[in-house]
């Protein structure tokens, strides 16, 4: 029995050494386990539609080559079964044990390519045919992709410019071939572009946050000078809200007359800060970014005061500092744009200006590849998922040599090396694909330019359908969060500012009057505010504020206090109240950018408390913008009476009032 299983050992051997021998690289099926294993290795989780077939049509031709492999394996040992006989003893046994392995392998692989079918869907894998509307075509070779808007607007799209870019606009680049540029009805298409991804309609959401941003930080009801409490103050009335960030009211010693408390050299100071301005400093982030700005306004609507005035201490000539604390909350705020009653006339400017934005034509192709210099876009979605793409391209590369694309392996090796350095999808001085891509997917070889190769062009094609299509917003914030978002809404406002499409609203009649009509909304809030004094009465109030305009450029404000004076004296506690009314006229159009208009206002207040008689005031004031974020009020203010002399007086004053947010908008607009 020894001599018949050495025999038997030998012939096997030689038979399966033959068949080694004689088989091909690509049916080694030892090979093909090894690499359907590196391919299921590579985690597609959040990866986008390109990547995820590409693995599928790789796993598909793989199992197709293991299942010919394994055909191989079987026959082979078969005949080695064969051979052996019956008399085989434990020889026999473990043949039967392999061809029973195979067998249940085989049925395994069948169960295998049914799903990846299934669930690939309609993948062209032949490059030489026209795919369904949502086809992937992954063929090396094929033609340069051309897509059309599907949408009312006839938008050609090109590889050559990136994933969504109009092919319209006036392309001076050399190696662009004509025969790439689709015209007309003419365009055909094997990956339609999505509706929502050209630039009436995918980019409304950034032009719509950077005009809503636009329109709320230039209300002028935001309040800058000090507070009506302050006795040098330039103005009888409150509005209902404050500055954006900080706000810095400085009120001058009275030029002539003197001031309520017949001081004639005092003066006063107060800072208000937004719960918003604080909230930005702790994020760390740009308070004007468009994005943040409107996501948080709610914390625009409290804000706190501090501040001082000098006086005069009763019966002395010395100077004392009397410090003003407040905190003002906007209860109702519906100048908001966003608001549904606000909808018909931020419709109108927003329009407006997606029109004008037409003229600014590469504006939708530079926002598509400005997002590829987004850091947190490229470490978490550009970067990860390209090199997955590459892995699975490569693989695909070292199977089988594209006659077309000698140097493919080669390239995405030099890509792959590029990919772990971040030196892909690099872009030009004017921020674009650089020159020449096409140049690339027509002769692919490795070359010293700066060019995308076909690799980044048809990735990014793809990418830029997975996240810049319909809804892109809402996939970039699921994916990476909303510090991408307010990246590009800081670009888009930037390209609007440098283009001066904000500063051309006003040429259109229809948008300013749109602007005036939201300006008209009623504003109502609370203020709570005290005046400590180091000797003397303390002065306690609590305030309503209700702001609605009467009509365009003709704005009412109206303050409601109960007061209480807290006497160190015992008896000498006064209550009342006080009413005061003001008339704001606009003298000069709404602008959406650059100084405040000129305001003229007419105000006046009467107050009464507990055992005194009755104070009134008038006053008219002329607002100057200077620059925009300091203007230079101009009061002029009639009293029937004060506290110390009981006579009246006549007292002219000026005033500074800064806005932060509109001296850094001035700063960074520049």
């Amino acid at each position: 029995m020894r001599p018949r299983r050495l025999a038997a050992f030998l012939l096997m051997f030689l038979v399966a050494y033959s068949v080694v021998a004689q088989q091909p690289p690509k049916t080694n099926s030892d090979k093909l386990h090894e690499q359907i294993r590196n391919i299921e290795t590579i985690n597609l989780e959040g990866k986008s539609a390109v990547v995820q077939n590409a693995q599928k049509r790789v796993l598909l031709a793989l199992y197709e080559d293991l299942r010919t492999a394994l055909d191989l394996d079987l026959q082979d040992l078969k005949k080695m079964r064969e051979t052996v006989g019956a008399d085989g003893g434990r020889v026999s046994h473990d043949l039967d044990v392999q061809i029973s392995a195979i067998q249940k392998e085989q049925e395994q692989i069948v169960a295998r390519v049914q799903n990846l079918s299934s669930s690939t869907g309609t993948v062209n894998t032949a490059g030489n045919g026209a795919s369904n509307q949502g086809d992937i075509n992954l063929a090396d070779g094929s033609e340069d992709t051309k897509r059309s808007s599907t949408g009312s607007e006839n938008i050609s799209i090109t590889r050559s410019g990136g994933p969504l870019e109009p092919t319209n606009r006036n392309d001076s680049r050399a190696d662009v071939a004509p025969n790439n540029v689709a015209t007309g009805n003419n365009a055909t298409s094997n990956i339609p572009l999505p509706q929502a991804a050209n630039p009436s309609t995918s980019l409304n959401a950034s032009l719509n946050q950077a005009l809503q941003a636009k329109i709320e930080q230039r209300d002028a009801t935001k309040q800058t000078e000090t507070p009506s409490v302050s006795s040098n103050s330039t103005s009888l009335v409150d509005t209902s809200s404050a500055g954006d960030l900080v706000n810095v009211g400085l009120n001058l010693a009275g030029l002539t007359g003197t001031t309520k408390d017949s001081s004639k050299d005092a003066n006063s100071v107060s800072v208000t800060s937004s719960a918003y301005a604080l909230y930005a400093s702790f994020r760390g982030v740009d308070p004007l970014n468009p994005g943040f700005y409107n996501r948080h306004a709610a914390w625009r609507k409290l804000s706190f005061t501090l501040g001082y005035d000098d006086e005069k201490a009763t019966g002395t000539n010395a100077t004392t500092q009397a410090k003003i604390f407040g905190a003002k909350y906007l209860i109702i705020n519906k100048r908001d744009p966003t608001l549904a009653r606000n909808d018909k006339y931020f419709q109108i400017i927003s329009n407006d200006l997606q029109t004008r934005t037409t003229a600014f034509g590469n504006l939708f192709e530079k926002v598509t590849y400005h997002v590829t210099t987004i850091k947190a876009f490229r470490d978490k979605i550009l970067i990860p998922q390209f090199r997955a793409y590459l892995q699975v391209k490569r693989e695909e590369a070292a199977q089988s040599v594209v006659a077309s694309d000698p140097q493919r392996l080669a390239r995405i090796d030099d890509l792959l090396v590029r990919v772990n350095s971040g030196t892909v999808f690099l872009l030009d001085q004017d921020g674009v694909a650089p020159s020449g891509p096409l140049a690339d997917v027509k002769a692919p070889a490795l070359t010293a330019s700066g060019a995308w190769k076909k690799e980044e062009n048809e990735f990014w094609e793809q990418v830029g359908r997975d996240y810049l299509g319909p809804n892109f917003r809402d996939k970039l914030k699921a994916a990476v969060g909303n510090s991408v978002l307010d990246e590009i809404d800081a670009f888009v406002e930037k390209q609007l500012n440098d283009a001066k499409l904000f500063d051309r609203l006003q040429e259109s009649p229809a948008a300013t009057e749109a602007i005036e009509n939201i300006r008209r909304a009623p504003l109502f809030s609370v203020y709570a505010l005290t005046k400590q004094r180091p000797q003397g009465v303390d002065e306690y109030s609590g305030e309503a504020i209700f702001d609605y305009g009467l009509a365009n450029r003709i704005n009412l404000t109206l303050n409601g206090n109960f007061l209480y004076k807290n006497s160190p004296l015992v008896g000498g506690d006064t209550r009342g109240g006080k009413f005061s009314g003001q008339f704001r006229f606009q003298l000069t159009p709404e602008k959406l950018v650059g100084r405040n208009p000129l305001f003229f206002f007419v105000s006046g207040d009467g107050e009464a408390l507990s055992g005194r008689k009755p104070t009134f005031h008038a006053q008219a004031k002329l607002n100057l913008p200077i620059l925009n974020g300091l203007d230079l009020p101009l009061s002029l203010t009639y009293a029937n009476r004060n506290e110390q002399n009981k006579k009246d007086f006549v007292k002219f004053q000026f005033a500074f009032a800064f806005d932060t947010s509109r001296i850094l908008q001035a700063l960074t607009s520049k």
